[in-house]
């Protein structure tokens, strides 16, 4: 496939040599300013005629010929060009696929070089003329981590990247509406690709795809297709170098602008994010889906998320719950540590037979977890109000990363504590309500 004829990080071309500006001279030394722009002159006239004799060596009967032509032109580099642009349309099909290929490894010289710089200069407002950088900047804001994540996508998806600039600086209603359908439609093009990935199994997602697609829905959430939402929060998981340190600021940067303008069928997918990655934003989709009907891990995730991001006012949303006897986790309480009963038992073996007392089981219920979050948004210590209390890993949706938890652990033979505690509870929010 031949690239395009607009290279977004290809400056516009300089045929020979630039012209000498005009400055305001007296006397004889205005024969000397048109003696240099006759000169110039000449020599682009010169520099044309010796790129059009390139073009058409590169259809010569000699492979020597076409060879070096071919090795000329490279060299020549940004000036040649607008030449080589109208060599793809040539009659010769020679000419055009070596046209193409002369261009393409001008544009990856010219990258490396724009790359370069880039990477080196200081000043985060200057894009160096690579497509994206605006639209990252408003997304991810001034991060200088951000700027190989920016080369990936800018390399790979650069119309693309150029259009999602355009969303930002465009003025003109009519030019803007043709940029928008332009993101839909490469938008669709990435979903496609990355849902055969992740169905097929072929290959990780790749890492150009999936920043453009965080970007371009973080940016245009109105307009994508339903899909694209609904693999936000897969991407990290699946393409890990997104959440490498360094890229993991800027991807909770992007889900920080999208989550506000997410659809609220991706709901617990937005709970589980604010969660695993401390976005407060994401408290809204909690409390819509404690005030409805949910899946018990669904639940849990939301319940987890008002207690980290939530207010007093929120005690009245959960206190529902407080009846629920759904079990959540089990955790060892008493003599030994956590992880001591697992590690009595050895390799393909059955669990021991421990003595009588040794080991004694906690059982935390959905109604334990309610109190535990009512208990915290009232700022009360859960330390000194439950001997048993103790913080826990949980992974309740399949395929998630691992959320810290708050574990009651009422003994599992005694009902007594946690009756004892709820009632406990319920006496004090009467009094409050009083």
């Amino acid at each position: 496939m031949m690239p395009s004829s607009n290279y977004s990080w290809i400056g516009r071309a300089r045929v020979g040599l630039l012209l000498v500006p005009l400055v305001l001279m007296t006397g004889t030394e205005a024969p000397t300013a048109k003696c240099q722009d006759a000169k110039s002159v000449d020599t682009d006239s010169n520099l044309q005629q010796r790129l059009d004799g390139l073009i058409s060596e590169l259809g010569a009967q000699s492979f020597a010929k076409r060879e070096g032509a071919t090795t000329a032109l490279i060299t020549m580099g940004e000036p040649a060009v607008p030449t080589l642009n109208a060599a793809l349309k040539h009659s010769s099909n020679e000419v055009r696929e070596r046209a193409a290929r002369i261009l393409s490894k001008i544009e990856d010289s010219v990258f490396r070089r724009l790359s370069d710089e880039f990477l080196r200069d200081p000043d985060l407002s200057n894009s160096h003329s690579l497509p994206g950088w605006q639209a990252f900047l408003h997304l991810v804001g001034p991060v200088r981590s951000g700027k190989p994540l920016l080369l990936a996508m800018a390399k790979k998806q650069r119309d693309l990247a150029r259009a999602l600039d355009g969303l930002l600086t465009l003025k003109d209603p009519q030019e803007l509406t043709q940029t928008k359908l332009l993101v839909k439609t490469e938008t669709e093009k990435l979903v496609k690709r990355i849902l055969f990935s992740f169905e097929n199994y072929v290959e990780i997602p790749d890492l150009a795809d999936s920043l453009a697609l965080l970007c371009a829905v973080a940016l245009l959430p109105e307009d994508v297709p339903a899909e694209a939402h609904m693999l936000m929060p897969q991407l990290p998981s699946q393409v890990r170098v997104l959440m490498q340190p360094g890229n993991d600021v800027c991807v909770r940067k992007i889900y920080e602008h999208w989550i506000p303008n997410a659809p609220p069928y991706v709901g617990p997918s937005i709970v589980l994010l604010a969660t695993r990655y401390n976005i407060p934003g994401g408290i809204q989709a909690a409390r819509t889906i404690l005030s409805g009907k949910s899946q018990p891990e669904v639940i849990e995730l939301s319940l987890k998320c008002v207690e980290l991001f939530g207010e007093v006012r929120d005690i009245a949303l959960v206190e529902k719950y407080l009846d629920d006897s759904t079990e959540l986790t089990r955790t060892i309480i008493g003599e030994l540590p956590d992880d001591a009963y697992d590690r009595t038992i050895p390799p393909g073996g059955l669990k021991p037979i421990l003595p009588p007392g040794q080991v004694k089981i906690g059982i935390t219920r959905m109604s334990d977890l309610v109190l535990a979050v009512c208990m915290s948004l009232e700022k009360q210590n859960l330390t000194t109000a439950f001997p048993n209390f103790r913080r826990v890993t949980t992974n309740a949706i399949r395929q998630t990363p691992m959320i810290e938890s708050k574990s009651l652990a009422f003994p599992e033979t005694d009902p007594r504590p946690r009756k004892e505690a709820m009632q406990a509870w319920k006496s004090s929010r009467k009094s409050v309500t009083k």
